[in-house]
């Protein structure tokens, strides 16, 4: 028996239709304007139905290498290969449909980072100035970025440490 997918979940809730098993998680007062967690996923999934959330957030792969597909609403299947350092960035939205295939014999991990709402609006006033309140995100599939990866890798570190500094976070 499956279970019920809302169409809207919070951060805090999602990790619970993502599937798999969540290896780490984001506690504590650090944590406060980013939710992060690790989840070991399943090697194949034929249909992963995920709610929309208002906070946008990136999703990284931590390990393997998987065909993934992904689509809103009934509309086509875009597929894509992704593997470690792979990063798929969602603005928050409508509910989506995902499935995929691992191709490798590394475990199949990602990584979910949930950035606050006020924490992103003091982000985009910084880099925008008045401007700020016309920036948008756009949702970004199966994309690489060497400066992002490493400030990722940073924020997995944080993860692992048994108390995450507030400072770094």
């Amino acid at each position: 028996m499956s279970k019920a997918v809302p169409e809207t979940t919070s951060a805090e809730a999602f990790e619970r239709y993502v599937g798999g098993k969540c290896l780490r998680a984001g506690h504590g007062e650090a944590w406060r304007d980013i939710k992060a967690w690790i989840v070991a996923l399943p090697r194949n999934v034929e249909m992963l139905q995920l709610p929309s959330v208002s906070e946008p957030f990136l999703a990284w792969t931590v390990s393997g290498e998987a065909e993934f597909q992904g689509r809103e609403g009934k509309r086509p299947w875009v597929a894509h290969r992704i593997k470690k350092g792979t990063f798929f960035l969602t603005s928050g939205g409508a509910p989506y449909d995902c499935r995929w295939k691992a191709v490798s014999s590394e475990p199949f991990e990602s990584m979910a980072v949930f950035i606050a709402l006020p924490l992103l609006q003091r982000a985009l006033k910084e880099v925008f100035g008045d401007d700020a309140a016309h920036a948008r995100l756009r949702d970004i599939s199966a994309f690489t970025d060497v400066a992002l990866n490493s400030l990722m890798e940073r924020l997995h570190e944080e993860l692992m440490r048994r108390q995450a500094s507030p400072l770094f976070l």
